[in-house]
């Protein structure tokens, strides 16, 4: 249960997506940055809390990496999954499933999972802790969180021999901004899940069997095979007629073979194409407002923090005096609703003021926002 599945649910939208990316990256080791180091730790904290009960700050060790800048973060998973403590259920904390029956290599590991009953029958509760503060990850239509429950539904039936009705996603990702809060849900039913499985990810993981076909994309920054010779992401580089750090070196499939000189050469052109990528984006922004189509690029409503409608101060400054404040400012919609009876506040009094226009890839799930303006006007045929 402990060894990594090339095919598991971390890596899901990578191998769904590139299913040459399985059979490229067999037995390459990932160097493990900082970051990843970081976000460990953060799990491991996690887990040990959950486990004794405590809270995160009672294990804060800046001489042992457990800075108060994790411990925050973690309390926010920690308080979320709390607030379920009065539910009677089984529970399980960095649970891991293993499901051969239907591939070799369909296994994972689940941050926390609780079995509840509602009205409509047995029903599953999965966290998932993101510790990262780059990347925001989207809880819909998320791959990894559907392998997840997948799973984890199946090791029910297997185990207890309980058949779970519907599945609640939670992720929290506290270090990193989101328009919907740190804390982001989804339900999906049993049924929407096995239909993805069968429909989606097992003919992905059959494919990736054998599969060599690679395809470039976001999910490329989760890769082993981003550290390799990978035909997709060569491709691009040379279609950009960037000379390809595999062209000029004695190991022709090792990274790790760079010099310190090349290394810091590449970094200079990266710099070089960062200033020509910002002048594309200008002129294809520019091009999207005035309602031309660039492929593979659209305009959407940019992130915006809610904020509190005129009157708001007063009603919260009077159901929960000095608890509404911090340092002398109202607190955030989001932080509001966290105190009793707050949630309805917060759907009464704020609001989310517009967002200037963002551009971003086709593959966004946001809706486009058109810039053709004659759909603004009635024809005048139809006023007359």
């Amino acid at each position: 249960m402990t060894t990594h599945s090339p095919m598991g649910g971390s890596r899901a939208e990578c191998f769904i997506t590139c299913p040459g990316s399985v059979s490229l990256g067999r037995g390459l080791p990932d160097p493990q940055s900082d970051f990843a180091a970081e976000g460990t730790k953060a799990h491991e904290l996690a887990a040990a809390c959950l486990k004794d009960g405590s809270d995160a700050w009672l294990c804060l060790s800046e001489e042992k990496g457990v800075s108060k800048d994790m411990t925050d973060a973690v309390q926010v998973y920690l308080d979320d999954i709390r607030r379920w403590d009065d539910q009677p259920g089984q529970a399980w904390i960095e649970e891991g499933f293993n499901i051969p029956e239907l591939h070799e290599h369909f296994r994972g590991t689940v941050d926390f999972a609780k079995l509840v009953d509602i009205e409509s029958g047995p029903a599953l509760r999965l966290w998932d802790y993101k510790h990262g503060v780059g990347i925001t990850v989207e809880v819909e239509d998320n791959a990894q969180l559907k392998y997840y429950g997948v799973g984890f539904m199946l090791k029910i039936k297997k185990e207890l021999g309980i058949s779970v009705g519907k599945v609640f996603f939670t992720i929290v990702q506290p270090r990193a901004f989101h328009p919907g809060g740190p804390v982001r849900s989804v339900v999906y039913t049993a049924e929407e899940l096995f239909s993805w499985a069968e429909d989606t990810l097992l003919p992905a993981m059959r494919k990736a069997e054998t599969s060599t076909e690679t395809v470039s994309g976001e999910h490329c920054r989760f890769c082993p095979v981003r550290f390799r010779k990978c035909p997709a992401l060569e491709k691009n580089l040379e279609e950009a007629g960037i000379k390809t750090y595999f062209q000029d070196e004695g190991d022709m499939s090792k990274i790790e073979s760079l010099s310190n000189e090349r290394v810091g050469y590449y970094l200079d052109l990266v710099d070089k194409i960062k200033i020509v990528s910002k002048a594309m984006e200008t002129l294809a922004y520019q091009r999207l407002q005035a309602g031309q189509k660039i492929p593979g690029r659209k305009l959407v409503n940019g992130k915006a923090d809610r904020l509190w409608k005129d009157g708001a101060e007063e009603v919260l400054s009077e159901k929960f005096k000095a608890q509404a404040f911090q340092e002398r400012k109202l607190l955030s919609p989001a932080q509001v609703e966290k105190l009793p009876g707050g949630k309805e506040l917060a759907a009464e009094y704020a609001f989310k003021p517009p967002a200037k226009l963002t551009m971003v890839a086709e593959a966004d799930k946001r809706p486009a926002i058109s810039m053709d303006t004659k759909s603004l006007f009635t024809p005048a045929t139809e006023v007359l």
